[in-house]
């Protein structure tokens, strides 16, 4: 009887054993995926809600044979849509700094019908030296038509593979965007004084090494 029982409880704890880890690891998946979800809602509400708004001023100084210092805000990666709060927060650091030209590295607008939203952005942008931009792959996605028209019609000034003076000595050449169109250094640079002081534009960061030593 002693063994019989004993069987019996072998088998119990067999049977009930694996609808006991059944349901734990039923329970893990339930887990899992409800961390999972929890995460992926935290990241979500960082991108949209808070990293946007999360407006940071950060100073380089760079030396330079320079007659006089030049102070640029550079903006990137705008993906504007208007006039939000995030954009007059910014428009209201980049005052108070008193820069002495503005340059935006691309990536300004998300898809076409942005492009109203950034005429009114562009048209609060002001610097002694004028606002300069260059394309993003996302301009490069979403062109506009009579593109340096439009740009113009707000006071900004468009470079797409050239240079331009900026001050006595001192060029900025900007670059298409290495991913979403075509780049071209030796055009970009033409005209430019090998004794000018040349600052490059452009988008893609992996850029930088075809013109580092230009």
């Amino acid at each position: 009887m002693k063994r019989e029982h004993g069987v019996q409880a072998l088998a119990w704890v067999r049977k009930h054993g694996v609808q006991a880890l059944a349901c734990l690891s039923a329970r893990k998946k339930r887990l899992g995926f409800a961390l999972v979800l929890a995460v992926a809602l935290a990241l979500g509400f960082y991108a949209f809600w808070i990293e946007p708004y999360w407006i940071e001023v950060t100073h380089y100084n760079i030396a330079a044979p320079l007659s006089s210092p030049l102070k640029i805000a550079h903006l990137t990666d705008l993906h504007t849509s208007g006039l939000g709060r995030r954009e007059r927060r910014m428009l209201k650091l980049i005052e108070a700094e008193r820069p002495d030209l503005v340059v935006i590295t691309g990536d300004s607008i998300n898809i076409t019908s942005d492009y109203p939203g950034l005429r009114d952005l562009l048209t609060q942008l002001h610097a002694p030296l004028g606002v300069w931009l260059v394309r993003g792959n996302h301009e490069d996605w979403w062109p506009i038509n009579d593109e340096e028209e439009f740009y113009e019609s707000v006071g900004a000034k468009l470079l797409l593979n050239s240079g331009s003076e900026v001050r006595a000595g001192v060029w900025l050449v900007g670059f298409d965007d290495l991913y979403g169109g075509s780049p071209d250094e030796n055009k970009a640079f033409a005209g430019v004084p090998e004794s000018a002081y040349r600052i490059t534009l452009f988008h893609s960061p992996t850029f930088f090494e075809r013109v580092a030593h230009r």
